[in-house]
Protein backbone atom coordinates (compact mmCIF):
# COMPACT_ATOMS: atom_id res chain seq x y z
CA UNK A 1 0.00 0.00 0.00
CA UNK A 2 1.48 3.64 -0.80
CA UNK A 3 2.42 5.76 1.70
CA UNK A 4 1.63 9.66 0.75
CA UNK A 5 1.42 13.14 2.19
CA UNK A 6 -1.99 13.90 2.85
CA UNK A 7 -2.43 18.07 1.79
CA UNK A 8 -5.32 19.69 2.74
CA UNK A 9 -6.02 20.11 -1.45
CA UNK A 10 -5.37 16.53 -1.60
CA UNK A 11 -2.08 14.04 -1.89
CA UNK A 12 0.96 13.58 -3.23
CA UNK A 13 4.09 11.00 -3.17
CA UNK A 14 7.10 10.33 -4.85
CA UNK A 15 7.32 7.77 -7.97
CA UNK A 16 11.09 8.33 -8.71
CA UNK A 17 13.92 9.97 -7.13
CA UNK A 18 17.46 10.28 -7.63
CA UNK A 19 20.70 12.91 -6.26
CA UNK A 20 18.92 15.81 -8.39
CA UNK A 21 15.84 14.89 -9.22
CA UNK A 22 12.47 14.10 -7.70
CA UNK A 23 9.43 13.06 -9.22
CA UNK A 24 6.11 13.48 -7.93
CA UNK A 25 2.47 12.23 -8.65
CA UNK A 26 0.04 15.01 -7.59
CA UNK A 27 -4.02 14.93 -6.85
CA UNK A 28 -5.93 18.03 -6.24
CA UNK A 29 -9.21 17.54 -5.37
CA UNK A 30 -12.48 19.17 -7.02
CA UNK A 31 -12.55 23.07 -6.69
CA UNK A 32 -9.34 22.65 -4.43
CA UNK A 33 -5.55 24.97 -5.09
CA UNK A 34 -2.17 24.60 -3.81
CA UNK A 35 -0.94 27.52 -1.84
CA UNK A 36 0.69 30.40 -4.39
CA UNK A 37 4.24 29.39 -3.09
CA UNK A 38 7.71 29.73 -4.53
CA UNK A 39 11.20 27.13 -4.58
CA UNK A 40 14.07 29.82 -4.57
CA UNK A 41 16.27 26.93 -5.39
CA UNK A 42 15.00 24.49 -7.39
CA UNK A 43 13.58 24.28 -11.12
CA UNK A 44 9.81 22.49 -11.34
CA UNK A 45 7.96 21.11 -14.21
CA UNK A 46 4.18 20.41 -14.14
CA UNK A 47 2.68 17.93 -16.39
CA UNK A 48 -1.21 17.61 -16.45
CA UNK A 49 -2.04 13.86 -16.67
CA UNK A 50 -6.03 14.20 -16.23
CA UNK A 51 -8.76 16.96 -15.23
CA UNK A 52 -7.68 20.44 -15.55
CA UNK A 53 -5.85 23.30 -13.26
CA UNK A 54 -4.96 26.67 -13.57
CA UNK A 55 -1.41 27.85 -12.80
CA UNK A 56 -1.57 31.31 -11.72
CA UNK A 57 1.20 33.66 -10.63
CA UNK A 58 1.67 37.01 -9.35
CA UNK A 59 0.01 38.82 -12.27
CA UNK A 60 -1.10 36.46 -14.83
CA UNK A 61 -2.16 32.71 -15.01
CA UNK A 62 -2.71 29.70 -17.33
CA UNK A 63 -4.93 26.36 -17.78
CA UNK A 64 -3.41 23.17 -18.36
CA UNK A 65 -5.33 20.12 -19.92
CA UNK A 66 -3.83 16.40 -20.00
CA UNK A 67 -0.42 16.09 -21.32
CA UNK A 68 0.24 20.15 -21.04
CA UNK A 69 3.23 21.04 -19.69
CA UNK A 70 4.66 24.22 -17.65
CA UNK A 71 8.51 25.23 -16.57
CA UNK A 72 8.79 26.92 -13.53
CA UNK A 73 12.09 28.92 -13.06
CA UNK A 74 13.19 28.81 -8.70
CA UNK A 75 11.59 32.40 -6.86
CA UNK A 76 8.96 32.08 -9.02
CA UNK A 77 5.52 32.30 -7.13
CA UNK A 78 2.88 29.73 -8.91
CA UNK A 79 -0.47 28.13 -7.45
CA UNK A 80 -1.76 25.37 -9.13
CA UNK A 81 -5.98 25.09 -8.69
CA UNK A 82 -8.34 22.76 -10.37
CA UNK A 83 -10.49 24.03 -12.60
CA UNK A 84 -12.37 21.35 -14.16
CA UNK A 85 -14.89 20.29 -11.67
CA UNK A 86 -13.31 17.04 -11.11
CA UNK A 87 -10.23 16.09 -9.34
CA UNK A 88 -6.90 16.44 -11.29
CA UNK A 89 -3.82 14.25 -11.51
CA UNK A 90 -0.63 15.60 -12.69
CA UNK A 91 3.21 15.11 -12.33
CA UNK A 92 5.51 17.33 -11.25
CA UNK A 93 9.48 17.24 -11.11
CA UNK A 94 12.02 19.12 -9.12
CA UNK A 95 15.45 19.81 -9.59
CA UNK A 96 17.72 19.56 -7.16
CA UNK A 97 15.37 16.98 -5.22
CA UNK A 98 14.49 19.62 -2.00
CA UNK A 99 11.06 19.52 -0.19
CA UNK A 100 12.33 22.20 2.36
CA UNK A 101 12.94 24.54 -0.53
CA UNK A 102 9.57 26.33 -0.02
CA UNK A 103 7.90 29.83 0.76
CA UNK A 104 4.52 30.40 0.87
CA UNK A 105 2.64 33.99 -0.06
CA UNK A 106 -0.74 32.90 0.77
CA UNK A 107 -2.74 29.73 1.33
CA UNK A 108 -6.53 29.36 1.41
CA UNK A 109 -5.65 26.74 4.39
CA UNK A 110 -3.24 28.99 6.50
CA UNK A 111 -0.39 27.41 5.84
CA UNK A 112 1.45 30.95 4.93
CA UNK A 113 4.35 30.47 7.03
CA UNK A 114 4.43 26.90 7.68
CA UNK A 115 7.40 24.78 6.49
CA UNK A 116 6.63 21.71 3.92
CA UNK A 117 4.47 18.91 5.70
CA UNK A 118 6.19 16.57 8.05
CA UNK A 119 5.72 12.97 8.63
CA UNK A 120 2.39 13.36 10.79
CA UNK A 121 1.01 14.04 7.67
CA UNK A 122 2.01 10.70 5.63
CA UNK A 123 -0.94 8.53 5.22
CA UNK A 124 -1.77 5.31 3.55
CA UNK A 125 -3.64 6.27 0.26
CA UNK A 126 -6.94 4.11 0.27
CA UNK A 127 -7.08 1.34 -1.98
CA UNK A 128 -9.81 2.68 -4.24
CA UNK A 129 -7.50 5.87 -4.93
CA UNK A 130 -5.95 6.75 -8.16
CA UNK A 131 -2.45 6.71 -8.51
CA UNK A 132 0.60 5.62 -10.15
CA UNK A 133 3.39 3.09 -8.90
CA UNK A 134 6.94 4.02 -8.14
CA UNK A 135 8.93 3.68 -11.51
CA UNK A 136 11.29 0.74 -10.46
CA UNK A 137 8.20 -1.11 -9.60
CA UNK A 138 6.72 -1.03 -12.86
CA UNK A 139 6.68 -5.02 -14.95
CA UNK A 140 7.45 -3.33 -17.95
CA UNK A 141 8.69 0.45 -19.39
CA UNK A 142 5.42 1.13 -20.30
CA UNK A 143 2.84 2.05 -17.47
CA UNK A 144 -0.78 3.57 -18.48
CA UNK A 145 -3.07 5.88 -16.06
CA UNK A 146 -6.11 6.73 -17.58
CA UNK A 147 -5.94 7.90 -21.18
CA UNK A 148 -2.51 8.50 -20.95
CA UNK A 149 0.48 5.98 -21.65
CA UNK A 150 4.13 6.62 -19.82
CA UNK A 151 6.88 5.19 -21.77
CA UNK A 152 10.43 4.83 -19.53
CA UNK A 153 13.45 4.83 -21.93
CA UNK A 154 17.13 5.33 -21.72
CA UNK A 155 18.35 6.06 -25.30
CA UNK A 156 21.89 5.94 -26.48
CA UNK A 157 21.21 7.79 -29.41
CA UNK A 158 18.46 10.46 -30.00
CA UNK A 159 17.94 9.42 -33.46
CA UNK A 160 15.78 6.76 -31.81
CA UNK A 161 13.11 9.32 -30.72
CA UNK A 162 12.23 10.17 -34.23
CA UNK A 163 9.57 7.41 -34.43
CA UNK A 164 7.51 9.52 -31.76
CA UNK A 165 5.45 12.43 -32.00
CA UNK A 166 7.15 15.69 -31.88
CA UNK A 167 4.71 17.07 -29.91
CA UNK A 168 5.11 14.28 -27.25
CA UNK A 169 6.03 15.45 -23.77
CA UNK A 170 9.23 14.51 -22.29
CA UNK A 171 10.50 14.39 -18.53
CA UNK A 172 14.44 14.24 -18.01
CA UNK A 173 15.06 12.02 -14.94
CA UNK A 174 18.99 12.04 -15.78
CA UNK A 175 21.37 13.09 -17.94
CA UNK A 176 22.19 16.35 -19.69
CA UNK A 177 22.76 18.24 -23.21
CA UNK A 178 25.36 20.57 -24.02
CA UNK A 179 29.29 21.87 -24.34
CA UNK A 180 32.11 22.33 -22.50
CA UNK A 181 30.89 22.68 -19.36
CA UNK A 182 27.70 24.41 -20.09
CA UNK A 183 24.59 22.44 -19.36
CA UNK A 184 21.66 23.52 -22.18
CA UNK A 185 18.73 20.74 -20.65
CA UNK A 186 19.75 18.25 -17.72
CA UNK A 187 17.33 16.42 -15.55
CA UNK A 188 14.58 18.02 -14.14
CA UNK A 189 13.65 19.72 -17.24
CA UNK A 190 10.22 19.33 -19.04
CA UNK A 191 10.42 19.77 -22.73
CA UNK A 192 8.98 18.17 -26.10
CA UNK A 193 10.61 15.36 -28.41
CA UNK A 194 10.77 18.29 -31.00
CA UNK A 195 12.60 20.25 -28.85
CA UNK A 196 14.70 17.44 -27.68
CA UNK A 197 15.72 16.97 -31.13
CA UNK A 198 16.40 20.28 -32.25
CA UNK A 199 18.95 20.40 -29.36
CA UNK A 200 20.53 17.24 -30.23
CA UNK A 201 21.51 18.52 -33.66
CA UNK A 202 23.11 21.53 -31.83
CA UNK A 203 24.87 20.01 -28.49
CA UNK A 204 25.86 16.66 -27.56
CA UNK A 205 24.84 14.29 -25.10
CA UNK A 206 27.47 14.94 -22.06
CA UNK A 207 25.84 12.38 -19.74
CA UNK A 208 23.78 9.35 -20.36
CA UNK A 209 19.81 10.25 -20.58
CA UNK A 210 16.76 8.76 -18.92
CA UNK A 211 13.13 9.85 -20.32
CA UNK A 212 10.08 9.89 -19.44
CA UNK A 213 7.78 10.24 -22.72
CA UNK A 214 4.15 10.72 -21.61
CA UNK A 215 1.03 10.77 -24.43
CA UNK A 216 -2.54 9.75 -24.92
CA UNK A 217 -3.00 6.11 -25.50
CA UNK A 218 -3.61 5.19 -28.97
Amino acid sequence: MLTVVRKPWGYEYPIFESERVGLWFLCIKSGQSTSLHCHPKKKTGLVVLEGAIDVSFLNDSLRLGPTDRVMIRPGLFHRSSECSGSDAFLLEIESPRDKEDLVRFADDYGRESMPYEDGTHLVSLAQDSRAIPPLEEWATNTFAFGGILFLWIKPSDLKELGTYDKKTTVLVLAGSLGEDSHEVLGAGDVVTIGTLEKLGDRFLVTEPLSLLLVRPSL
